[in-house]
């Protein structure tokens, strides 16, 4: 659990800004701000963890119902 929370830190930190900051700047241009790019990139880590908790909910095998006497 503490390499999940380690790698989770450093990658949303490390990765989060710079992110907004690439596409802000290759992406939009100085003159629209960062609210187009913080969108964006929000928008696009949102879909892809959703397809990634997808993909692991059809791999996973569902537990059988346990029946109580």
């Amino acid at each position: 659990m503490g390499v999940s929370f380690f790698l989770n830190v450093a990658l949303g930190a490390g990765l989060g800004p710079t992110s907004v900051a690439l596409v802000s700047d290759r992406g939009f241009g100085s003159a629209a701000g960062l609210g187009p790019a913080i969108a964006l990139t929000a928008g696009a880590r949102f879909f892809l963890i959703a397809t990634v908790l997808l993909l692991t909910l059809a791999t996973v095998k569902p537990r059988a119902a346990v029946s109580s006497p």
